[in-house]
C-alpha cells in the first residue's frame, strides 16, 4: 500500500502549500499601513519635490466610495458597476459503465457540473473618502465582489436563458442521450457604482498620475466589497481548514504506508 500512502502525502502537501500561501497573503494585509487619500496625495507631492515625478511606490490600504464617469453595465442585472463577473454552470446527470473484475459491467449514474459561460470585465475608476479622490487601475486585481444575482433556471425551447430582460443564448452542446441536463445555475457578482470598498495595493505615480495599482513586488492587490476585518476573518478560517486537511491526509498516508497490508 505504498503508492496510495504516497498519494495521500502528496495531496497533503498541496493543502499545506495553500495554507502557507493564504497565511502569507494575510500577513501582507495585516502589515500594510492604512492611509487617507489626502495623505497619499501629500506623499506624492513630497516625492515630486524631492526626487522627481514618477518615483512614488507606497504600499497602502484605504477605503471609500466607488466613483466612475463611464461605468460598466452588468450583463444580467443591468447594474452600473466597475467590475462584474457573470457565470453560467450546467448541472447534469449522466449514465456510465463501470467495469468490474472478471469483465462484469455495471451501469451507474453520476452528477456533475460544467461551466458553459464565464464573462468578466473591469474598468478604471476613482475611490473617494472624506479627504479626497484617487484614481484606481484595477488591472491584475483580485476582486471580492458582492453577489447580485443567483438563480437556478431551465432553458427555453430555443436553448436560451431569460433573466429579467436579459436573454442569453447558450452554446450548443452535443446531444447525448446518456446525459440529462437538470438546469443551469446563473450567477452575477459585481462592484457597484457608489458602493463602499476596501483596497489594499500600491500607491504610485509611475503612469504620470497618482493611482492605486498592482505592485510588481507584492502578491496582494485587493479590491473588496468586504471590509479588512471580514477578509482577515475569512482568510484565517481558510488557513485553519487547509492546515487541518493537510495534517489529516499526511497522517493517513503514513498510516497506510506502515500499517496497512
Amino acid at each position: 500500500m505504498i503508492l496510495p500512502g504516497l498519494a495521500l502525502i502528496f495531496i497533503s502537501t498541496i493543502f499545506f502549500y495553500k495554507s502557507y500561501s493564504q497565511w502569507k497573503k494575510l500577513r501582507q494585509i495585516e502589515s500594510t499601513e492604512p492611509a487617507t487619500v489626502e495623505l497619499l496625495h501629500s506623499l506624492d507631492e513630497s516625492m515630486d519635490a524631492g526626487g522627481g515625478a514618477g518615483n512614488l511606490r507606497f504600499d497602502t490600504e484605504t477605503s471609500g466610495a466607488v466613483l466612475c464617469d463611464s461605468p460598466l453595465i452588468s450583463e444580467l442585472t443591468r447594474t452600473k458597476c466597475v467590475y462584474y463577473a457573470m457565470r453560467i454552470v450546467q448541472h447534469y446527470e449522466e449514465e456510465y459503465i463501470e467495469r468490474q473484475p472478471r469483465g462484469r459491467a455495471i451501469r451507474r449514474t453520476r452528477r456533475g457540473v460544467q461551466e458553459v459561460i464565464f464573462n468578466k470585465r473591469a474598468t478604471p475608476f476613482q475611490l473617494k473618502d472624506k479627504t479626497g479622490t484617487i484614481e484606481v487601475n484595477p488591472a491584475g486585481a483580485t476582486f471580492v465582489p458582492q453577489m447580485a444575482h443567483s438563480q437556478f433556471v431551465q432553458p427555453d425551447f430555443a436553448n436560451r436563458i431569460i433573466v429579467g430582460k436579459t436573454v442569453i443564448q447558450l452554446p450548443s452542446h452535443r446531444r447525448d442521450h446518456q446525459r440529462y441536463i437538470k438546469g443551469y445555475q446563473v450567477e452575477e457578482e459585481l462592484v457597484p457604482l457608489n458602493s463602499r470598498i476596501y483596497i489594499n495595493g500600491e500607491a504610485s505615480d509611475s503612469s504620470g498620475t497618482l493611482q492605486l495599482q498592482r505592485s510588481t513586488e507584492r502578491e496582494v492587490f485587493l479590491i473588496s466589497t468586504k471590509s479588512e476585518k471580514e477578509l482577515l476573518k475569512r482568510g484565517h478560517s481558510q488557513v485553519n481548514v487547509y492546515g487541518i486537511a493537510g495534517t489529516v491526509l499526511f497522517l493517513a498516508g503514513i498510516f497506510v504506508i506502515f500499517f496497512v497490508r
